[in-house]
């Protein structure tokens, strides 16, 4: 501990910086997913949220992003893809719509 520099110092100082300013980005975050959680929850009412769990896989065959969705298993003709997207958030997207399709002809 005795060889310890005040550039050691500064450089380790340099790194908790960033390891907080990274901290508090996900705070932020999480406070914002709060935050829609709670707005949900109004609009659906306390701890009615629908969940429904997406598996989004990428099909290097097809260059897309494929989604299914156990829970609608039965419900649906084309079990092997709910839907698509050429990114991931847009798979996302489109599954959640497909959900919420594939309920109304329940």
């Amino acid at each position: 501990m005795d060889n310890v520099t005040q550039e050691d110092i500064q450089q380790l100082e340099a790194r908790l910086d960033i390891v907080e300013a990274r901290q508090e980005r996900i705070e932020a975050r999480l406070d914002a997913i709060e935050a829609r959680l709670d707005r949900l929850e109004k609009l659906y009412g306390v701890n009615s949220v629908p969940h429904n769990t997406m598996v989004i896989y990428w099909s290097e065959k097809d260059q897309c992003y494929f989604v299914r969705v156990p829970d609608l298993r039965d419900h649906i003709a084309n079990w092997n893809a709910l839907a698509y997207g050429y990114s991931y958030e847009e798979a996302a997207q489109n599954g959640s719509k497909s959900i919420e399709l594939a309920k109304l002809i329940k």
